[in-house]
């Protein structure tokens, strides 16, 4: 449950205003509840006897074209980095009312062929035409059981593991630039190669197999999925979860060149822009190796990009050649300037 942005500012909440609403909004508390509501992490856990019941809910505000695969994709993968495979989900539909329903039509069955692919089964859900929209948005409630060793809070770091970017930062931000902001692109110069190229981008967003595989082998001790705030915004989360310090290299990154372009054209920092679909692990030095082999295996761009370390001031240390610049609370999602 992640949180940044100020008053009148799209995304998500300053972390002290999540902090209190977290505090102030929790009533009863069941045992059963292993996790709850807490900074930096992707899912709750609930053990359910003979597993532990994995729940998760995200909405997609922030992308036009293809927000139902989008919607899909993002809730699985937080299924995922927590350990379980997803298998059900609940369905949210808020829709613009002038719009008409073959449009509708068309966003429920991005949700159904996504979710298919995946394995996911649709359980409910609830759909209405909603004032004051401009574009419809869809918010999915997945939800996976796990073993009770295959679990992966976000905070689980601990000083002295690796910390492992799997998969390019930022192909999200570029897919959403390219479906929704293509005029802005080929204005500023975007060769239409390069936006056909990231308008496929959807088909490389998820991370569902390779973080349940990495979980079920035990390999991890946390694991993130990079969404609002990107890559630098889920490094600086997982520091929080776990109140450590993630040391991190800027020049072992993983930037795919489609989206270094995109964001070069349009002076963007791909660090901070929305980046569901790349997974930050951390390990230990000893499991690091089969965590890259396996993400080699199932075709995910893979590395070592930093350093857990023990600290009294949680963040991340970003070392950019002989620079180092601390930051303690997640960026502002670069993508949410396009849609002010």
């Amino acid at each position: 449950m992640p949180g940044k942005n100020g008053s009148g500012s799209p995304g998500k909440l300053k972390l002290n205003e999540l902090t209190r609403i977290i505090v102030s909004s929790r009533t009863s508390f069941h045992p059963q509840t292993l996790l709850g509501p807490k900074i930096g992490e992707d899912a709750a856990f609930v053990d359910l006897g003979n597993c532990i019941l994995v729940a998760h809910v995200d909405p997609i505000t922030e992308a036009g074209r293809g927000s139902g695969r989008l919607a899909v994709i993002v809730a699985s993968n937080d299924i995922a980095v927590s350990g379980a495979r997803p298998k059900w989900a609940l369905a949210l539909f808020l829709l613009p009312p002038t719009g008409s329903i073959n449009e509708y039509y068309y966003l429920f069955e991005e949700v159904g062929d996504e979710a298919r692919k995946l394995g996911l089964e649709i359980i409910g859900g609830h759909s209405e035409r909603s004032p004051g929209l401009s574009k419809p948005i869809v918010a999915l409630s997945a939800l996976g059981c796990a073993c009770k060793e295959c679990i992966v809070p976000t905070g689980g770091a601990r000083p002295g593991d690796l910390v492992i970017q799997v998969g390019s930062a930022a192909r999200e931000g570029a897919l959403i630039l390219a479906e929704d902001f293509r005029d802005l692109l080929v204005s500023a110069g975007v060769e239409e190669s390069i936006i056909e190229r990231a308008s496929k981008l959807i088909d490389t967003l998820s991370i569902v197999d390779v973080a349940v595989e990495l979980a079920e082998n035990g390999l991890v001790s946390s694991m993130h999925d990079a969404t609002e705030g990107g890559l630098l915004g889920a490094l600086v989360e997982a520091s929080l979860a776990s109140n450590t310090l993630f040391k991190i290299n800027k020049n072992k990154i993983i930037i795919d060149d489609v989206v270094s372009v995109i964001t070069r054209a349009l002076r963007l920092d791909p660090l901070k822009l929305i980046s569901s679909g790349t997974l930050v692990a951390t390990a230990p030095p000893a499991k690091a190796n089969e965590v890259l082999r396996i993400a080699e295996t199932l075709g995910y761009k893979s590395g070592v990009i930093g350093i857990v370390e023990a600290s009294s001031k949680p963040g991340v240390v970003l070392v950019d050649n002989e620079h180092e610049y601390f930051i303690k609370e997640p960026p502002e999602d670069e993508i949410s300037r396009f849609w002010t």
